[in-house]
């Protein structure tokens, strides 16, 4: 699989959602880079783009979010999706972690205009405090200005590992 994004006809999406709806428990999963798992929870990892310094989503991501909306309309079983925002570690940590938390709410707005429950998605800022690769390159940059979407388990408390 390539960058996070690469895949305009969302194969790896509906496979990583296929993958995380068969396991039974989060250690059977083993999946590519576009999914990956935490402490009791189920995440699918696919690139949302943005404006740039802003939270206003791309049309380019329409598709994709739409994806989404129509895998949890059909998946009730999904109770609790988690919406997290990330951004790299360019200017200061405050100003990012707020970039992102209003990122996450774009990105849940938008599912609840798709008739998802808003009571079934959590939006949480992350900032620059969980990068994904290294700050250091811009490739590394770019792969850290991400939107991540967690599959809580019922049983999960505290499905997030700082």
């Amino acid at each position: 699989m390539g960058a996070p994004g690469s895949d305009p006809g969302g194969q790896a999406l509906a496979a990583a959602f296929a993958l995380l709806m068969s396991a039974r428990t989060v250690g059977e999963v083993s999946a590519p880079r576009a999914c990956h798992t935490r402490a009791r929870s189920r995440s699918i990892r696919e690139k949302v783009f943005f404006e740039t310094g802003q939270a206003t989503i791309k049309a380019q991501s329409f598709d994709l979010l739409t994806q989404i909306a129509d895998v949890l309309k059909a998946h009730l079983e999904i109770r609790h999706l988690l919406i997290e925002g990330h951004t790299d570690s360019a200017g200061e940590a405050r100003v990012n972690r707020a970039l992102s938390l209003k990122r996450a709410q774009s990105v849940r707005d938008f599912l609840i205009k798709q008739d998802v429950a808003q009571s079934r998605l959590e939006a949480r800022g992350i900032g620059p405090d969980r990068p994904f690769d290294d700050n250091t390159t811009a490739a590394g940059r770019e792969n850290n200005r991400r939107v991540e979407f967690l599959i809580v388990a019922p049983d999960a408390e505290n499905p997030v590992v700082p």
